[in-house]
């Protein structure tokens, strides 16, 4: 057959044959167009959204964040349960492959891919062109649901360790507080510095009038010498610790914040909507294949007829 290709003008095979060609050509024809029917139409409906409010968990992008998230079985399952997709395309929980069944509806009706302006397009696929929709507001819904729980999953971690922090904080000042009491209660020493100054001028002035007076600033004078000191470091890290606090706290609230925050993570560019013409079957397209490959199936069948025909 390949010495007879190479031995005769394929238009004159053509011309010999062109009645039963054109006859094979209009049979197809019409039998692929009459097909198309039976395959049942899907509609389309599609978003495009950008990344927002993303906090970066590694070197990529949000675009490429959001992506790995929005693809993510956690997303598909909550569809499932949204949706109740097990109805809707007919599925068996029981069905030994109903998880590899599953994964191809997805596959096949759902579709994912990046921008070339760095935002996420998802399309959805189905006989009913208002639950394409459904499906694409419900992708949304669920990634941001995502996301957020992602959040307050980090933002919880933080606010117990501050939480705890906060506590310990206190527990600490608290004992600190008590010991500086103590100094107060027994040795009468309430601020060093200010005291150290007053009292030795109140000494000075009472030792030659009031010896009785004199006698009792000078036992606290003797106190601040022996304890002062002491009692001045605990002073500081009593204020040391409170600032501490102060800072703790603040970020406490910051982080609680951020935890009770109930915001979006993306951006709609193109809102879905409910496709009014099908996307799939496209006639056309299924005729022109169909009779491309019968025109090439008719010429080899042609060739090795004529091959078989022909005087060796």
């Amino acid at each position: 057959m390949e010495g007879y290709f190479n031995n005769k003008s394929i238009f004159t095979l053509i011309n010999k044959w062109k009645k039963q060609l054109l006859i094979l050509v209009i049979s197809v024809a019409i039998i692929s167009y009459a097909a198309s029917f039976l395959i049942k139409p899907l509609y389309k409906s599609f978003a495009v959204l950008y990344p927002i409010n993303l906090a970066p968990l590694s070197d990529e992008n949000e675009t490429e964040q959001m992506m790995q998230i929005i693809q993510s079985n956690d997303i598909k399952f909550s569809l499932v349960n949204a949706l109740n997709l097990n109805e809707h395309y007919k599925l068996n929980e029981k069905d030994p492959l109903y998880l590899s069944t599953l994964m191809f509806k997805f596959s096949e009706y759902l579709s994912f891919s990046q921008t070339e302006f760095q935002s996420i397009k998802i399309s959805v696929l189905d006989e009913n062109p208002k639950f394409a929709k459904l499906m694409v507001d419900s992708i949304i819904s669920s990634y941001n649901n995502k996301v957020r729980n992602m959040h307050r999953i980090k933002f919880k971690e933080v606010v117990d360790i501050r939480t705890n922090e906060i506590n310990a904080k206190l527990k600490e000042i608290d004992s600190l507080e008590n010991k500086a009491n103590f100094f107060r209660k027994e040795y009468g020493i309430l601020d060093y510095d200010l005291q150290v100054e007053e009292l030795t001028k109140s000494y000075y002035k009472l030792l030659g009038t009031n010896a009785a007076k004199a006698n009792d600033i000078a036992k606290i004078i003797d106190n601040l010498k022996t304890y002062g000191g002491e009692f001045k470091a605990l002073s500081q890290r009593i204020l040391d610790e409170r600032n501490a606090l102060k800072v703790f706290k603040t970020d406490l609230e910051e982080k609680t914040t951020e935890f009770h925050k109930n915001i979006t993570y993306c951006q709609i560019v193109e809102k879905p909507f409910v496709a009014d013409k099908k996307s799939t079957p496209i006639r056309w397209i299924i005729v022109l294949f169909s009779v491309f490959g019968s025109i090439i199936l008719g010429l080899l069948t042609i060739a090795f007829i004529e091959s078989k025909n022909t005087p060796k």
